[in-house]
């Protein structure tokens, strides 16, 4: 994995563990602000968007 992209060969990879495995871990921010991103991730985000693979994850989808 290079600099936390996630292959193309993933795209079955659903948004909470892309979230948790890749992307939140290879952002260096603050331990306050990876603090606020966990839990605005787990309040708000990952209860809609959690279980969906990334590539079902299109503005439309976002609007609703």
């Amino acid at each position: 994995m290079n600099g936390g992209a996630v292959a193309a060969s993933d795209g079955g990879i659903r948004f909470g563990e892309y979230a948790e495995r890749y992307w939140l871990p290879n952002h260096r921010i603050e331990a306050s602000t990876r603090e606020g991103y966990t839990c605005a991730l787990r309040a708000h985000i990952m209860p809609f968007f959690g279980h969906c693979p990334l590539a079902y994850i299109v503005p439309t989808a976002i609007k609703q």
